[in-house]
């Protein structure tokens, strides 16, 4: 007996024919790309919507009569962890717990050892406050050329480049503040672990900006047009880096002095001061690899983290796109 011939196109015919939509029209091409497979389905089309969602997202559940706000969204969890571990927390507090849980769990250390590790990471690495500010510039910039008519993977691939540009701006001001104020001249030394943090915070954040600028963003059909708040933040931002700069010769400052092979004593200096400054405790080892020395100072981390913000609106003001 005959079978009859399948209608369905044969799974190489898909791809030609995918790859002539994207010839043709690659955002639309890849804007309707779908894969299936068992148990999932990846629609490229509800990347945008499901980004802002991951972003900032409050969902309501019933709890008798009343309808309770629950957060799920990494900007809301992120601030109340912030709020909840302290102003200068950070998220390496919760996997140095996680890590040392099993050992408490079986006996190998003690609750007190166990709350050691937690607290050794507090004020080092990543601060929550760079998830906030920075998670809530990707949404403010996501929803802005949403409006505009900037959608599903333009929206994405713009948003990222635009997010990219501010956060690569501050890596590129702190490097050389630190490199020229304190001293640390492996900071931008072309030597690895740190040549890898320059290429990725220096280079390339910044590059991807620009090229977003330049290839992604139609001029004949947008435009940018900076307003009075351009100016007001960027007017903030400088005075809030030259208080930054000079905050050791007006307000009180803990120095440290470190013993580093091959120099003798670092000491701290008063400009540009930090409540965490990243060492190389070994210049003859031919690696630039810094070890972080904490020291607390909320004003001074507020100042740092207020720049951090004003830096952050500058750019979202510079760069709102706006239809012609």
């Amino acid at each position: 007996m005959k079978q009859k011939a399948s209608n369905s196109p044969s799974f190489l015919s898909k791809i030609e024919a995918f790859l002539s939509r994207l010839k043709a029209d690659p955002y639309g091409a890849l804007d309707s790309l779908e894969v299936k497979g068992h148990g999932y389905r990846f629609n490229t089309s509800r990347i945008e919507a499901g980004l802002r969602k991951a972003f900032f997202n409050i969902e309501y559940v019933n709890f008798g009569k009343r309808r309770i706000p629950v957060p799920n969204g990494l900007i809301v969890f992120a601030a109340i962890l912030w709020a909840l571990q302290g102003w200068d927390s950070s998220p390496h507090q919760i996997i140095n717990f996680m890590n040392g849980l099993p050992d408490y769990l079986t006996g190998k250390i003690t609750w007190s050892t166990l709350a050691g590790y937690y607290l050794d990471a507090y004020g080092k690495f990543e601060h929550y406050s760079a998830f906030v500010i920075y998670a809530t510039l990707y949404y403010a910039v996501s929803l802005r050329l949403n409006k505009v008519g900037v959608t599903r993977l333009r929206n994405v691939l713009m948003t990222t480049g635009l997010v990219a540009l501010p956060i690569g701006a501050f890596e590129v001001f702190w490097n050389v503040s630190y490199y020229f104020f304190q001293g640390q001249t492996w900071i931008l030394a072309l030597q690895m672990p740190q040549l890898k943090i320059i290429l990725q915070n220096d280079i390339a954040m910044p590059l991807i900006g620009v090229l977003v600028l330049v290839f992604l963003v139609d001029w004949r059909a947008y435009r940018v047009e900076p307003d009075w708040r351009t100016f007001i933040c960027l007017f903030a931002t400088m005075l809030l880096i030259l208080l930054w700069w000079g905050y050791g010769n007006v307000l009180p400052v803990q120095q440290i002095s470190v013993q580093v092979q091959g120099y003798g004593t670092w000491v701290s200096s008063r400009m540009f001061p930090q409540t965490v400054y990243t060492v190389d405790t070994n210049i003859l080892d031919n690696m630039a690899l810094g070890e972080q020395f904490w020291i607390q100072n909320d004003l001074l981390h507020l100042v740092n983290t207020i720049t951090k913000v004003f830096l952050t609106l500058t750019a979202y003001f510079m760069l709102k796109i706006e239809r012609r």
